[in-house]
């Protein structure tokens, strides 16, 4: 009879042990540690149930149970009491996020922080008279629940289908502080979304580039002038190809090549250097948009840089630090890269008084065609 009590009794301890398990994942510090715990809880239930129940369940239902049932049914059912090694095993297999909180969805912040004419792009800077900028997208991801940085977490950033918009770089998961970054290429103004999905909240940020905006890289600066056959007085007198019956000053001749036109005090017209057929014109001075250069407007630029296209007539207009505001207006033969050669006058008394020559300013682009 004690014998399948037993079985009873040791059936009710299993059950004991695997709802600590159970406790266990909840708070580990719960869970029985060591086998003399489990040894001392299964002889207490025994002590108790041969004190106080074997004895009436004898004198019961139990004792038209004869000793060959007892028998069989011992050898056909073995219950064995599990360790606490192998309750400490099943726990230890919990992962961390069984054991902890589920984390509250996270808040997500996009903001725009950073707009520039970048130093290298994917794609050319100007385009058809239309600038490209770069802007940075902050994405700001904290918990809801607790306030905390969502760190380390995967995040997706993207945009709507937009032509004139480029993904160029982004984080792929936030930082210890919840922060992650995403790049976009932008040409002109256009309006674009931006999306940012951390894991299964999405944002989205509507943007419009600031047409004004700061080039990352400084410019090289120059100036250039009209040339004065005044100033080469000493230089003695040859013929210029392309103008028959005048003869000019050798060194103006070569300012003019230089420069792009001159003034001939000796014949009093204007002359210019058409470099295409390396021959000199008998013509006002002209820009490479057809303007007349004209002081404090007047620069001449690379139109992969700042915008000077005329098919469009979009002329990029900047404000060079120190110097003022200015307009592409014009072009040259040793205008390359971040270099703006800035008109200043007639004669080279002009250059010599420009405080700014050879040196590197920073550029703001104000936008294409502007008035001031």
């Amino acid at each position: 009879m004690k014998k399948i009590l037993k079985i009873l009794l040791t059936s009710t301890i299993c059950c004991l042990l695997m709802a600590n398990v159970v406790l266990a994942k909840e708070d580990p510090a719960t869970m029985l540690t060591n086998e003399t715990e489990n040894s001392t809880l299964f002889e207490s239930a025994e002590e108790t149930f041969s004190s106080e129940v074997f004895d009436t369940l004898e004198e019961t239902e139990w004792s038209s149970v004869t000793e060959t049932d007892i028998d069989n049914e011992s050898e056909q059912t073995e219950f064995d009491l599990p360790s606490t090694a192998d309750i400490s095993e099943e726990v230890e297999t919990l992962t961390v996020e069984e054991l902890e909180p589920r984390a509250a969805a996270p808040i997500i912040t996009l903001s725009k922080t950073e707009q520039i004419i970048p130093k290298t792009a994917s794609q050319d800077l100007v385009n058809q008279g239309i600038i490209l900028y770069k802007i940075t997208v902050t994405a700001n991801v904290i918990d809801s629940s607790t306030g905390r940085a969502y760190a380390n977490k995967p995040i997706i950033f993207g945009f709507n289908t937009n032509s004139k918009v480029k993904l160029v770089g982004s984080d792929t998961s936030t930082n210890s502080n919840g922060i992650a970054k995403a790049y976009y290429e932008v040409r002109g103004t256009t309006k674009f979304t931006v999306t940012a999905k951390c894991p299964n909240v999405t944002k989205t940020l509507d943007i419009t580039p600031a047409e004004s905006c700061s080039y990352e890289s400084s410019f090289y600066i120059t100036a250039y002038i009209i040339a004065l056959e005044s100033d080469y007085s000493s230089s003695e007198k040859v013929e210029a190809s392309g103008i028959s019956d005048y003869k000019f000053r050798k060194k103006f001749l070569d300012a003019v090549k230089l420069n792009g036109s001159g003034y001939s005090s000796d014949n009093s017209f204007y002359i210019r250097y058409n470099s295409s057929t390396g021959k000199y014109e008998k013509k006002d001075p002209v820009t490479a948009t057809g303007t007349t250069p004209t002081v404090n407007r007047t620069i001449a630029v690379d139109n992969y840089y700042i915008p000077r296209y005329n098919t469009t007539k979009q002329y990029g207009c900047v404000d060079i630090t120190n110097i003022g505001k200015r307009k592409a207006e014009d072009a040259g033969g040793g205008i390359s890269g971040y270099h703006i050669d800035v008109f200043v006058g007639n004669g080279t008394a002009k250059v010599n008084s420009f405080a700014y020559s050879n040196q590197y300013k920073s550029v703001k682009y104000l936008g294409n065609n502007k008035t001031w």
